[in-house]
């Protein structure tokens, strides 16, 4: 049943907006995320406590959220590299590098311990979407009409939410695997796609990718409401 539910929802979302997606399904939050991400660009994946150190364990430990550079190389040096290490380490290993109570949630992620709260009344600040390539682009062409078709989708989601956004964002991820991010604040809060679309054709070519493209997304950051009803394609002032 989940796997048929995943499929549908992820036929919807081609349906819609005629984007791909990976689902996660897991028993928390920290799991579902690490599950999404193990089949991109159009899979989905399921993980549990039976499967996850089977899964991950021999995954570098920066696989986990929260371990960014600087914590892995205090990580390698107590002697832990990956997922499976950490997860079975004893628990004074972690606590001499990083204080008892980072030291334990650590641990405890590298055991696929994670929340399973749900906040539905977050107000988002910002909204994006993004593609990952099945192979990898160099035609700028390409790279050019995809920009143009998330940033209407963002546009198109936004309008109907009665939002606007005001600071645009592009994101390029390289080979090898490097991520980039550049932005320009508008001069004041829209969803028309034109403007938009037209913004994060600049940062496109301002950026001027000169390596294999393998994932780009738009966003627009720096939502607001709407004071009142406009048009999509019209101009927010």
């Amino acid at each position: 049943m989940p796997q048929s539910r995943a499929q549908e929802i992820k036929r919807k979302i081609r349906e819609t907006t005629h984007l791909v997606c990976s689902i996660g399904l897991a028993p928390n939050k920290l799991m579902a995320k690490i599950a999404s991400d193990l089949d991109k660009p159009d899979g989905f994946f399921a993980l549990d406590h039976d499967n996850w150190l089977e899964t991950v364990g021999d995954k570098p430990a920066s696989l986990l959220p929260g371990v960014g550079p600087k914590t892995f190389e205090r990580l390698r040096a107590a002697g832990v590299e990956t997922v499976g290490q950490l997860a079975e380490t004893d628990e004074l290993t972690p606590g001499r590098a990083f204080g008892p109570n980072h030291g334990s949630g650590l641990r405890a992620r590298a055991n696929g311990i994670g929340s399973t709260k749900l906040n539905e009344d977050t107000v988002r600040k910002s909204e994006s979407r993004e593609t990952t390539f099945s192979e990898d682009v160099t035609d700028l062409r390409v790279l050019h009409d995809t920009v143009e078709r998330l940033a209407r989708s963002v546009c198109e989601s936004l309008a109907s939410n009665k939002r606007r956004g005001r600071t645009v964002t592009l994101k390029i991820r390289l080979q090898p695997f490097k991520t980039y991010t550049r932005s320009r604040t508008l001069p004041s809060h829209t969803c028309d796609p034109d403007q938009v679309v037209a913004t994060a054709r600049e940062l496109l070519n301002k950026f001027d990718p000169q390596l294999p493209v393998r994932l780009v997304g738009v966003g627009l950051a720096g939502l607001a409401e709407d004071e009142a009803p406009h048009q999509p394609g019209q101009l927010a002032v």
